[in-house]
């Protein structure tokens, strides 16, 4: 799945990501436009240390792949 790094948090990722065959690859920010998802990468924490677009991330018809491990997400904080 295509997904491009557009906002880094953390520092040196802007461009970062993978191509459609999984390869690792770097993009612009004007291929990012094109991708229809937008997603965000969250420390252990909850703070987030990147935000890009990406490919369709839905469920193939098929049902994922028997290797896909499930993707968990911090429960948020409230922060005072």
């Amino acid at each position: 799945m295509r997904w491009i790094v557009t906002v880094d948090h953390h520092g040196g990722c802007i461009g970062m990501g993978e191509d459609a065959d999984g390869a690792p690859a770097r993009g612009t920010p004007d291929q990012a436009e094109t991708l229809p998802m937008d997603f965000r990468l969250h420390d252990a924490r909850g703070d987030v240390l990147f935000e890009g677009r990406c490919g369709d991330i839905g469920v193939p018809e098929n049902g994922p792949p028997k290797n896909a491990l499930p993707v968990l997400r911090p429960a948020r904080k409230n922060k005072k």
